[in-house]
């Protein structure tokens, strides 16, 4: 064990594996929170690099740190390569980063934000507004974009991953690895080796990707907290604001790319059949009932245009070539979507019109019966696409009910659906989450925390179950996150959190014990502190879409696919308008593409589910800040 440990953490090396600081914590508040600054402070990017084999990745200016992982588990050997981490340039992490610097301050007693590194943060995500439209509107991408010459197209891509995929034996001695591993008797480490390789270059495959309404909609919420706050940081909202002139663009985007079950029209009414797998039983009720309802989706793309840029040779196209429905996206733009109306980033009256607030109202309806049908605990591999983290999502759902809750005096004047979607969310959050987050939380001495997943699937030499707790800090914090907005709202002439009045006494005092913990641990280095704030879509073979019903199979351009066809990546499998249950019922008896439908899932950390994951160091500590300066902030 002693050699397979030593050959292990030398790979970790050469891949720029994490250094753990210890730092005691003194159980003062304030002084963690100073510290936890600090700390994301020095993980922003102030100086760009560029990639250079086997010597640096390539950071943009003004971003936070992430990286891409796989999340391997079991024997310790296999576990030890969760560890191997690609710096990631993404603006998704950046964007949450920078909004929990802003409310920890807002909400919270932590500090300002340093308006020279908030000026950087904001400078960086305006270059990921998508190029392939026209300049000032809000569509944003995930990753930088690159121009292709060839085909006159703007493409992004993670290009840190895609630069390590296509190391050759000079740059990296892959085959002196492999030498050592199968000298040393690890064949199951040089074949883990193998299968992390083999995933990461299927899954790069389907990240040329279009602009995103996750991104979006963040990036329109951050927009709306720099205009509340433009006094103490007016460089910043003009530099955000001088890049979004077109926010009515985003709006006809959301109507544009809606799915609308019940519609005519084939590219509003079909989607990723992993999305109809686990919706069926909302939309069945839908279309008993005549609602012709419109949810949020994840890509700004349909199949026609898909099509066109495929036979245009653009190849900015989405995953598996349908659109589909992620809670975790659709929660953070309804965020989006209320934060703008209540600072009054937009014109209720233009922007907020009949149609968009039935996509508000109805992806709400929607999101709460996930929660309150156990949607999401049965599969949340489906039912949370590209977001595998459950903490992360419930705090990014709860934030809306925070915002109305704490703005009741501005209600009075936009219309009637969004005082429905306080309710709706009012009830999902005291009557339904807050119960199962009180039941997941765990006890150490007279402290609570809560774990999600990484980690919580290893073993150790003797082969028995061991838990590490890897995002252990980070589910702890958004836990507390999802009960302060839950519980509280914000005195705007106090500038203080209260507890509501009906706030349970053990609420309370949960919450005060997973503070503690926190205090405690954030910065002890006792614990890792990944998160899984994105993924790939696929868990495994269970959350292929290939294999689920579909009533809407062709190839890209159009031709039909013959019985004896292999799912490929020019297939679209998907399902059109609202099948007859019976009917449906059927179709999951029946194997797809020789594979029987995938009715369970056995979660994150089953024997055979592998994915990609990417994890911020830095966001883990903005959360757990958030965490402490909101309850140090509590009247």
């Amino acid at each position: 064990m002693g050699t397979t440990s030593a050959v292990v953490f030398t790979l970790l090396a050469v891949w720029n594996s994490l250094v753990f600081l210890q730092v005691q914590v003194n159980g003062d508040i304030q002084s963690t929170i100073t510290a936890l600054n600090t700390r994301i402070a020095g993980l922003q990017v102030l100086h760009g690099e560029k990639f250079g084999p086997g010597r640096s990745w390539e950071k943009q200016l003004g971003l936070y740190a992430s990286g891409g992982r796989m999340n391997f588990h079991g024997p310790s050997e296999t576990a030890l390569l969760r560890d191997l981490s690609v710096y990631d340039n993404n603006v998704f992490a950046t964007l949450w980063i920078v909004t929990c610097l802003m409310e920890s301050h807002i909400y919270g007693t932590a500090p300002a934000p340093d308006p020279q590194r908030l000026q950087l943060a904001v400078d960086a995500i305006n270059t990921f507004h998508t190029k392939n439209l026209p300049s000032g509107e809000a569509a944003m991408d995930f990753w930088p974009q690159v121009y292709n010459k060839t085909s006159g197209a703007w493409v992004q891509s993670p290009e840190n991953l895609l630069q390590a995929l296509q190391l050759s034996e000079d740059d990296f001695p892959w085959n002196t690895v492999k030498k050592i591993l199968l000298d040393l008797g690890l064949h199951k480490l040089w074949n883990d080796v193998v299968t992390m390789q083999q995933l990461v270059q299927i899954t790069m495959k389907a990240y040329r990707i279009p602009p995103d309404f996750d991104d979006s909609f963040l990036n329109l919420g951050l927009g709306a907290q720099l205009l509340q706050h433009k006094a103490a940081f007016p460089s910043a909202y003009q530099s955000w604001a001088s890049n979004n002139t077109d926010l009515l663009s985003l709006q006809k985007y959301l109507k544009s790319y809606a799915y609308r079950p019940l519609s005519k029209d084939a590219d509003a009414n079909t989607i990723d059949p992993r999305t109809y797998y686990y919706m069926r039983p909302f939309l069945e009720r839908a279309a008993r009932e005549g609602d012709e309802i419109a949810l949020v989706t994840t890509w700004l793309q349909n199949i026609s245009e898909q099509r066109e840029m495929l036979d245009k040779g653009k190849g900015v196209i989405m995953p598996f070539n349908l659109n589909n429905v992620d809670v975790t996206v659709a929660a953070n733009t309804l965020a989006g979507i209320t934060e703008a109306l209540l600072a009054e980033l937009v014109q209720p009256d233009a922007w907020f019109d009949e149609d968009v607030q039935r996509i508000y109202l109805n992806t709400t309806a929607m999101i709460s019966w996930a929660v309150t049908s156990d949607s999401i605990s049965t599969r949340p591999d489906l039912v949370m696409t590209y977001y595998p983290s459950l903490y992360n999502f419930l705090w990014y759902f709860s934030r809306t009910l925070f915002r109305l809750q704490s703005n009741q005096d501005r209600l009075q004047g936009l219309p009637a659906c969004v005082k429905d979607v306080q309710r709706i969310l009012t009830t999902t959050f005291r009557d339904h989450v807050t119960p199962k987050l009180m039941s997941s939380a765990q006890t150490e001495g007279d402290q609570k925390y809560f774990d999600d997943f990484l980690g919580d699937g290893d073993k150790d030499v003797l082969g028995r179950p061991k838990i590490h707790g890897e995002d252990r800090i980070f589910s702890t914090a958004q836990a507390v996150n999802t009960l302060v907005a839950t519980w509280t709202t914000f005195n705007t002439t106090s500038k203080k959190l209260v507890w509501i009045e009906e706030t349970p006494t053990d609420v309370k005092t949960a919450v005060s014990q997973a503070v503690s913990w926190l205090e405690k641990n954030a910065l002890s280095g006792k614990y890792k502190t990944y998160n899984a704030f994105f993924s790939g879509s696929t868990k495994g073979l269970s959350s292929l879409p290939f294999f689920y019903p579909a009533n809407f199979v062709q190839y890209m351009n159009g031709s039909a696919v013959p019985s004896s066809a292999e799912p490929s990546g020019d297939l679209i499998a998907g399902v059109t308008g609202v099948i007859d249950p019976e009917e449906y019922q059927r179709m999951v008896d029946q194997p797809h593409f020789g594979m029987a439908t995938p009715t369970k899932f056995d979660g994150f950390n089953s024997p055979d589910t592998f994915f990609p994951f990417w994890s911020s160091e830095p966001y883990t500590y903005a959360t757990v800040m958030l965490a402490l300066a909101q309850y140090d902030n509590i009247a």
